[in-house]
């Protein structure tokens, strides 16, 4: 007896996959490395040089997210009348947005670094060491974007000898475009 073959996906469908599959890579990638303790902090030239492909890259990374629920093998068995599957696709454009201007604003930059990076030192400016359950130490800057703007888990002789409006030498393996913090000092 003859076992019929499975339809052949697409080829569209798995180009679509593979380019969802990078870009969720690219995403996770600064979230995954400062989780583990190295802060990708992009430089203020490269946030000013991408605000407009920050955003176009979100509504790229919106269109994206909906193209691929759209195109799964399983939005026809999906029950839109169903609160959570309408809640889900109605959340769904927003978090392609973030995860666009993410991938552009942090997770290239921060793959440049990784590859082609070499040891780097910038200069920041502090805002405050406000105190928070997430982080006893923390040392905020004003510089980098809010995704990155916070320091944590260094001593607590460096976060008491600093004040607003202190400078701070950041260093680590990085190039133009920003670095991955590995050692902080105040410049006097």
């Amino acid at each position: 007896m003859d076992v019929p073959e499975p339809a052949k996906e697409p080829l569209f469908t798995k180009l679509l996959r593979y380019v969802v599959v990078t870009c969720f890579l690219l995403f996770a990638l600064p979230m995954l490395g400062a989780f583990v303790g190295y802060l990708y902090i992009p430089s203020p030239e490269w946030m000013e040089l991408t605000r407009t492909a920050a955003l176009i890259g979100g509504a790229c990374g919106s269109a994206l997210i909906l193209l691929a629920v759209a195109t799964s093998p399983d939005s026809m068995n999906y029950a839109y009348a169903d609160p959570k599957t309408a809640l889900f696709v109605a959340i769904v454009p927003f978090l392609g947005f973030a995860m666009g201007y993410i991938i552009v604003t942090m997770g290239v930059p921060m793959a440049g670094a990784l590859v082609a990076g070499n040891h780097v030192e910038r200069i920041y400016t502090v805002a405050s060491m406000a105190r928070s359950k997430k982080c006893w130490n923390s040392i905020e800057l004003i510089e980098p974007p809010f995704q990155a703007d916070q320091l944590c888990g260094y001593s607590s002789e460096l976060r008491d000898s600093l004040w607003p409006r202190d400078r701070v030498a950041i260093s680590g393996r990085g190039w133009k475009w920003g670095l991955i913090a590995s050692d902080v000092r105040k410049i006097k």
